[in-house]
Protein backbone atom coordinates (compact mmCIF):
# COMPACT_ATOMS: atom_id res chain seq x y z
CA UNK A 1 0.00 0.00 0.00
CA UNK A 2 2.69 2.44 0.96
CA UNK A 3 4.56 1.79 -2.40
CA UNK A 4 1.86 2.65 -4.53
CA UNK A 5 1.28 5.86 -2.90
CA UNK A 6 4.89 6.96 -3.22
CA UNK A 7 4.42 5.53 -6.83
CA UNK A 8 1.59 7.98 -6.87
CA UNK A 9 3.46 10.97 -5.78
CA UNK A 10 5.89 10.80 -7.89
CA UNK A 11 3.82 10.00 -11.19
CA UNK A 12 1.74 12.77 -9.98
CA UNK A 13 5.10 14.99 -9.81
CA UNK A 14 6.30 14.00 -13.02
CA UNK A 15 3.14 14.96 -14.72
CA UNK A 16 2.80 18.32 -13.25
CA UNK A 17 5.96 18.63 -14.12
CA UNK A 18 5.57 18.10 -17.89
CA UNK A 19 2.17 19.86 -17.87
CA UNK A 20 3.08 24.17 -18.98
CA UNK A 21 -0.46 24.38 -19.72
CA UNK A 22 -1.65 25.45 -16.22
CA UNK A 23 -2.16 28.86 -16.18
CA UNK A 24 0.00 32.41 -17.25
CA UNK A 25 3.06 32.11 -15.40
CA UNK A 26 6.94 32.17 -15.55
CA UNK A 27 6.78 28.57 -13.90
CA UNK A 28 5.59 27.28 -17.38
CA UNK A 29 9.25 27.91 -18.95
CA UNK A 30 10.78 26.19 -16.22
CA UNK A 31 8.29 23.01 -16.55
CA UNK A 32 8.71 23.58 -20.17
CA UNK A 33 12.55 23.37 -19.93
CA UNK A 34 12.13 20.16 -17.77
CA UNK A 35 9.85 18.28 -19.96
CA UNK A 36 12.32 19.23 -23.47
CA UNK A 37 15.37 17.94 -21.00
CA UNK A 38 13.61 14.78 -20.74
CA UNK A 39 13.20 13.92 -24.28
CA UNK A 40 16.30 11.74 -25.45
CA UNK A 41 14.12 9.48 -28.35
CA UNK A 42 11.07 9.63 -30.58
CA UNK A 43 10.63 13.50 -30.21
CA UNK A 44 8.16 13.49 -32.65
CA UNK A 45 5.96 11.87 -30.97
CA UNK A 46 7.18 12.50 -27.31
CA UNK A 47 5.88 16.55 -28.67
CA UNK A 48 2.90 15.70 -30.52
CA UNK A 49 1.61 13.86 -27.51
CA UNK A 50 2.35 16.87 -25.14
CA UNK A 51 0.81 19.25 -26.95
CA UNK A 52 -2.59 17.60 -27.58
CA UNK A 53 -3.32 18.40 -23.29
CA UNK A 54 -2.65 22.06 -25.13
CA UNK A 55 -6.11 24.40 -24.18
CA UNK A 56 -7.13 25.90 -27.70
CA UNK A 57 -9.04 29.50 -28.11
CA UNK A 58 -10.57 30.09 -31.62
CA UNK A 59 -7.54 33.18 -32.09
CA UNK A 60 -4.81 34.59 -30.69
CA UNK A 61 -2.15 34.91 -33.82
CA UNK A 62 -2.21 35.21 -37.19
CA UNK A 63 -1.69 32.70 -39.10
CA UNK A 64 -0.91 34.45 -41.87
CA UNK A 65 1.91 36.97 -40.79
CA UNK A 66 4.60 35.54 -38.67
CA UNK A 67 5.89 38.53 -38.27
CA UNK A 68 4.29 39.56 -34.56
CA UNK A 69 4.48 35.43 -33.60
CA UNK A 70 6.49 35.64 -30.18
CA UNK A 71 9.64 34.30 -29.03
CA UNK A 72 9.00 30.63 -27.40
CA UNK A 73 9.66 31.94 -23.77
CA UNK A 74 7.03 34.68 -24.27
CA UNK A 75 4.43 31.98 -26.02
CA UNK A 76 4.68 29.59 -22.89
CA UNK A 77 4.56 31.73 -20.01
CA UNK A 78 1.72 33.75 -21.67
CA UNK A 79 -0.06 30.74 -22.03
CA UNK A 80 -2.82 31.12 -24.86
CA UNK A 81 -3.12 29.20 -27.61
CA UNK A 82 -4.89 28.82 -30.83
CA UNK A 83 -3.86 26.53 -32.99
CA UNK A 84 -1.45 28.83 -34.70
CA UNK A 85 0.21 29.22 -31.50
CA UNK A 86 -0.08 25.25 -30.82
CA UNK A 87 1.70 24.66 -34.18
CA UNK A 88 4.50 27.42 -32.61
CA UNK A 89 4.76 25.55 -29.90
CA UNK A 90 5.10 22.51 -31.22
CA UNK A 91 7.55 24.05 -33.36
CA UNK A 92 9.74 25.85 -30.09
CA UNK A 93 9.31 22.56 -28.56
CA UNK A 94 10.96 19.99 -31.06
CA UNK A 95 13.73 22.81 -31.81
CA UNK A 96 14.86 23.24 -28.52
CA UNK A 97 15.33 19.26 -27.82
CA UNK A 98 18.03 17.11 -29.12
CA UNK A 99 15.68 16.50 -32.44
CA UNK A 100 18.36 15.90 -35.21
CA UNK A 101 16.41 17.27 -38.22
CA UNK A 102 15.36 20.32 -36.50
CA UNK A 103 16.34 23.00 -38.54
CA UNK A 104 14.36 21.39 -41.43
CA UNK A 105 11.58 21.49 -40.18
CA UNK A 106 8.66 24.26 -41.09
CA UNK A 107 5.44 25.37 -40.16
CA UNK A 108 3.11 25.35 -43.04
CA UNK A 109 -0.46 26.91 -43.30
CA UNK A 110 -2.71 26.22 -45.49
CA UNK A 111 -6.76 27.54 -46.03
CA UNK A 112 -8.98 24.81 -47.53
CA UNK A 113 -11.77 26.60 -49.08
CA UNK A 114 -14.18 23.74 -49.46
CA UNK A 115 -13.82 22.57 -46.18
CA UNK A 116 -13.80 26.54 -44.56
CA UNK A 117 -10.45 25.37 -42.38
CA UNK A 118 -7.17 26.63 -41.68
CA UNK A 119 -4.74 23.97 -41.61
CA UNK A 120 -1.39 24.86 -39.07
CA UNK A 121 0.93 21.89 -39.53
CA UNK A 122 4.56 21.41 -38.17
CA UNK A 123 6.20 19.14 -41.20
CA UNK A 124 9.28 17.35 -40.43
CA UNK A 125 11.79 15.47 -41.61
CA UNK A 126 11.07 16.93 -45.65
CA UNK A 127 7.42 16.32 -44.89
CA UNK A 128 7.51 12.65 -43.90
CA UNK A 129 6.24 13.14 -40.63
CA UNK A 130 3.41 15.81 -39.79
CA UNK A 131 2.17 16.96 -36.72
CA UNK A 132 -0.92 19.24 -35.50
CA UNK A 133 -2.91 17.68 -38.14
CA UNK A 134 -4.63 14.88 -35.96
CA UNK A 135 -4.62 16.28 -32.13
CA UNK A 136 -1.79 13.86 -30.32
CA UNK A 137 -0.75 12.36 -33.63
CA UNK A 138 1.99 12.08 -35.64
CA UNK A 139 1.02 11.54 -39.09
CA UNK A 140 3.24 9.93 -41.78
CA UNK A 141 3.41 11.07 -45.79
CA UNK A 142 0.24 13.17 -45.18
CA UNK A 143 -1.35 14.51 -48.35
CA UNK A 144 -2.71 17.70 -48.24
CA UNK A 145 -6.19 17.89 -50.24
CA UNK A 146 -5.99 20.00 -53.60
CA UNK A 147 -8.72 22.46 -52.34
CA UNK A 148 -6.12 23.57 -49.77
CA UNK A 149 -3.90 26.50 -50.62
CA UNK A 150 -0.34 26.65 -48.96
CA UNK A 151 -0.56 30.39 -47.82
CA UNK A 152 2.10 30.69 -45.13
CA UNK A 153 5.46 29.09 -44.81
CA UNK A 154 7.70 28.78 -41.96
CA UNK A 155 11.09 27.70 -40.86
CA UNK A 156 13.85 28.64 -37.78
CA UNK A 157 14.49 31.53 -40.26
CA UNK A 158 11.90 33.25 -39.93
CA UNK A 159 11.55 33.06 -36.09
CA UNK A 160 12.58 34.66 -33.34
CA UNK A 161 14.68 31.69 -32.16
Amino acid sequence: METEQVFSILLSGILNSSNWFTKQSTDNILKWRTFRKSITENHISAVAEAWAKCPVIDSYLEFDDNRFWPDPWTLISDGIYCDSARALGIYYTLYYTSYPFRDTMTIEVYRDRKKHEYLNLVRCEGGLYTLNYEEGQVVNNLTISSSAELINRINHKNLPI
